[in-house]
């Protein structure tokens, strides 16, 4: 997003995040999907509540985001790589 100069609020809220970054980069819209069910795995063991916690994400669950996570990185790669000289190189 600071790459696009969009302007981002401080969230841990994922959708927001995704959306944003869909508006300006399609490419980016079905990984930026996927990850909006993890908002609660970056909140819930930070700042965890006094009741019961969600239960953690399952072995099989952290294999698949890894794979979402490394589609993203490829892409921020593509992106770098398309950049004009000097930008998106900082």
């Amino acid at each position: 997003m600071v790459w696009a100069a969009i302007p981002f609020r401080k969230t841990h809220d994922l959708s927001e995040l995704g959306e944003k970054v869909s508006s300006v980069y399609p490419d980016f819209a079905e990984p930026a999907a996927m990850v909006e069910r993890w908002t609660n795995w970056n909140i819930a063991y930070r700042y965890p509540a006094d009741d019961t916690p969600d239960l953690p994400p399952s072995p099989e669950t952290l294999f698949r985001a890894l794979d979402v996570i490394d589609r993203l990185a490829g892409k921020v790669q593509g992106l770098r790589r398309n950049a004009p000289m000097g930008r998106l190189s900082e």
